[in-house]
């Protein structure tokens, strides 16, 4: 009877080790793939609208063509880039 109690209670102290653990790197895991995800995106947000204000800040400076040609291509190549990413 006491050997069935502590077998009983050691199996109840391993199952609760293990959902613990179990449940601990979960969260961590969890939560260090969100965060580098967040991350990268601002990141990615950051780089993109800077580079958006660049090629504003050329085509309102853009006297010729060929000057408007190269923001159009640049903000085309971005917005395809932009796209690709987000799928």
């Amino acid at each position: 009877m006491l050997r069935v109690f502590i077998v009983s209670e050691l199996e109840i102290g391993i199952k609760f080790e293990l959902e613990f653990e179990l449940e601990f790197e979960l969260e961590f895991e969890l939560e260090f793939e969100l965060e580098f995800e967040l991350e990268f995106e601002l990141e990615f947000e950051l780089e993109f609208e800077l580079v958006l204000v660049l090629v504003l800040e050329l085509t309102a400076n853009a006297s010729n063509t060929s000057s408007l040609n190269t923001v159009m291509v640049i903000s085309y190549c971005l917005a395809s880039s932009r796209d690709d990413t987000s799928v």
